[in-house]
């Protein structure tokens, strides 16, 4: 019997259990087993069926942790069936308490998100789920937030077409990142984190900023001011977000109920459009500066001059905002002190500010004051430049002019100088007493002759123009003289200098010169001081008769000899010929006497000598021999030749002489005696007869000047009268009576 046999049937179906429950437990270890991996591992569901998942889908930021089942839920029953191969089984539906599952607002961090905006709208207010928006992008797909978005609103965006320039560093796989989407404006992201900005002007910044946007697209937030036009204000109040054109849509008047007043039917349509004076964006000042778009008076004018108008910050310092309208009488709302000024001090017709002003035209000036002072506008262009403008003096709100307060504003200085130095006539009369008030202002000779009419008489008799004036001497505003000399100085500085202490006349110039009248000093006036110098002028020369003809009244009377030449110029050059040490060739006055020219100094005050001798030859003066203004000889041989002036028979004879022909052969210059003939013939006078008593004297048988020996003739005729008889027939007497051995 085999051994099934003897376990009989019992141990059959034993056996037969024991495999049975042996495989149950294999293949509950083994459904376990694949029910475990079905829920937890993801290569479950990408080995068998979702092979293509990872190259169809990136992994989701945030997902990368997480296993498939972490949002597909699967049962063990389902996971076993199929791991058996029941492939098209449901399985892994996405429920939305699976997202809330992680992301619940337990923790800090999605309750901020929550909380944002996008998040407040979707889950809270739409009461959508997490899958109505994250489907799609579960898996890290490149959906787009517009795809998203679009699934439930109309695609509405702005840019659709952005114009936001692609960073050349960009993938071009996401290239679609770069442009506009929904939430590039509408914000889901984490509080503080780079994506997150609220629905506000913050979140239009992002793109329109500098460098991102091109400035000719559209206008940068980041040069929108706050002080500027809706500055700081949410931009979504003036734009539509969704709206495709550009520009605000929204009407000024939803948020500004200003009333445009539409009483002046001349009112133009511009005034009443907002934008023909404001600029989105910019200063609200500037509204009033565009003025000038329309306005042809508001602009500079060509010249550079600004209008009254443009003198003013804005048009709307006069003209009232939205209505435009602007009266005269409201300049007193900024000028109120000039106001005061015209209603207290000036006349009715200056009372309306716009009978000077020129509403659009250029600033008035002092010209504007001709337009009714005419005549005094006329004879203001004789005065200078500054007193051609009326408002010089005249303060255009209160004319009335304050003498001298007004001048001195100017002119304090010659002010100070009337008052404190000048005659107290003169400041009391003020500054009117002597200048034209309109015209030239220049007081001249003629307006001192108002009150000193005397003087000016005297003046009009000066030889100079200049002492015609009496400027020239009486300084303005100071007028009184009290150092004489120092006016006289400004003009005459030679003289100034010449005044030394060792010049003449060195004390005040009124001793010598009239201080009014004909300065000329007259020979009346120098002899009043020189009265002992016996003036004895020649009778019919009227040049000595004038003190001024020899003398230069400011330099040393010894100069006056210097003088005598420019009259006597050829008396002058006869003296200039004479030798370098000659006294002749000295000053005039040293023979001429300076006050009695006619008394002369004697010839022997230089030459004594001289004198003496002629005096003792008792017939020659020095006239008889020289000239009193005769030009020296070559040599002094020269003089001889004058002899025959008086001496013409004897210098005949003296030149027919063959020994004695010249004059200083025998006679001595200003001795002129009878020479002694022994200086030359001393031999002869001590031999044969000379020695004779009778012989001695030579001129009683000599002619001295013919120089011939004396024949018969002389010697019977001058001493031997009784000897004619003797030796009758004897041609010569010297025959026998020897004179010369």
């Amino acid at each position: 019997m085999s051994e099934s046999d003897a376990r009989g049937p019992d141990g059959r179906w034993r056996a037969v259990a024991i495999a049975s429950a042996a495989v149950v437990v294999v293949l509950l270890l083994l459904g376990g087993r694949t029910a475990h991996r079905a829920k937890t591992a993801p290569e479950f569901c990408t080995a068998s069926c979702h092979v293509d998942t990872a190259a169809k889908h990136y992994t989701a930021v945030g997902h990368t942790a997480l296993s498939c089942q972490s949002c597909h839920p699967i049962s063990a029953g389902t996971g076993i069936r199929l791991a058996i191969g029941s492939k098209h089984q449901p399985h892994g539906k996405i429920a939305a308490a699976t997202c809330s599952s992680c992301h619940n607002e337990t923790e800090a961090k999605w309750e901020r998100i929550a909380l944002t905006e996008g998040h407040r709208k979707h889950p809270g207010g739409a009461k959508l789920d997490c899958l109505s928006c994250h489907l799609e992008t579960s898996h890290g797909k490149l959906a787009t937030a517009a795809e998203t978005c679009t699934k439930c609103h109309t695609d509405v965006r702005l840019h659709k077409k952005s114009h936001t320039p692609v960073p050349p560093s960009a993938d071009p796989g996401k290239l679609e990142e770069h442009k506009a989407q929904c939430t590039s404006c509408h914000n889901f992201s984490l509080p503080g984190s780079k994506s997150s900005k609220g629905l506000v002007t913050e979140a239009c910044g992002v793109c329109h900023s500098a460098g991102v946007v091109p400035t000719g697209d559209v206008v940068q937030a980041t040069v929108i001011r706050r002080n500027g036009l809706h500055g700081g204000v949410d931009c979504k109040l003036c734009h539509q977000p969704h709206e495709k054109a550009s520009g605000p849509k929204r009407a000024c008047k939803t948020c500004h109920q200003i009333q445009i007043v539409a009483s002046n039917p001349k009112l133009p349509k511009e005034h009443i459009a907002c934008e023909s004076c404001h600029v989105q964006h910019q200063p609200i000042e500037s509204a009033g500066s565009r003025c000038v778009t329309c306005h042809e008076q508001a602009k500079p004018k060509a010249t550079g001059a600004k209008s009254t108008a443009l003198r003013h910050d804005q048009c709307a310092s006069c003209h009232l905002p939205h209505t435009w309208a602007a009266a005269p009488n409201e300049c007193v709302t900024c000028h109120s002190r000039q106001a005061t000024l015209v209603q207290t001090q000036s006349p009715p017709q200056h009372q309306r500010c716009t009978n000077c002003h020129e509403v659009h035209g250029r600033p008035p000036s002092g010209a504007i004051c001709g337009t009714c002072h005419k005549e005094n506008a006329r004879k203001l262009l004789a005065g200078p430049v500054k007193h051609q403008d009326c408002t010089s003096c005249h303060n255009p709100h209160a004319p009335q002019v304050k003498v001298p307060t007004t001048c001195a504003e100017c002119h304090k200085q010659p002010l100070h100088q009337m008052v404190t130095l000048g005659p107290p006539s003169h400041a009391k009369a003020g500054c009117q007493g002597c200048h034209t008030v309109h015209g030239n202002p220049k007081a001249d000779t003629k307006t001192c002759s108002t009150c000193h009419k005397d003087k000016i008489t005297l003046v009009a008799k000066a030889t100079k123009v200049e002492h015609q004036n009496c400027q020239s001497c009486h300084a303005p505003h100071r007028f009184s003289i009290e150092a004489p000399s120092a006016p006289c100085a400004k003009c005459h500085t030679e003289i100034a200098a010449s005044t030394a202490p060792a010049a003449p006349h060195t004390g005040k110039c009124g001793n010598c010169h009239a201080s009014h009248g004909n300065q000329t000093v007259t020979r009346e006036k120098c002899l009043g001081c020189h009265d002992k110098i016996g003036f004895k002028p020649p009778p019919g020369n009227a040049e000595h008769t004038r003190c001024a003809s020899c003398h230069k009244p400011h330099t040393k009377a010894t100069f006056a000899a210097e003088r005598c030449g420019k009259c006597h110029v050829d008396k002058a050059s006869v003296a200039a010929s004479w030798p370098a040490n000659s006294a002749h060739r000295d000053k005039c006055n040293k023979c001429h006497k300076p006050h009695d020219v006619r008394d002369k100094e004697a010839c022997g005050t230089c030459h004594a000598t001289h004198q003496a001798s002629i005096a003792a030859s008792g017939k020659h003066t020095c006239k008889s021999c020289h000239a009193a203004h005769e030009a020296p000889p070559a040599d002094k041989k020269g003089w001889w030749k004058k002899c025959v002036g008086c001496h013409a028979t004897q210098v005949k004879d003296v030149t027919a002489s063959k020994k004695h022909n010249k004059c200083e052969s025998c006679h001595q210059p200003h001795k002129f005696s009878k020479p002694d003939c022994k200086s030359c013939h001393a031999t002869q006078a001590a031999t044969g007869l000379h020695v004779k008593k009778g012989h001695a004297d030579c001129s009683k048988c000599h002619q001295t000047h013919l120089g011939s020996i004396p024949g018969k003739t002389e010697c019977l005729s001058a001493c031997h009268v009784d000897k004619t008889n003797h030796n009758a027939d004897a041609k010569l007497c010297t025959g026998c009576h020897v004179f010369k051995l």
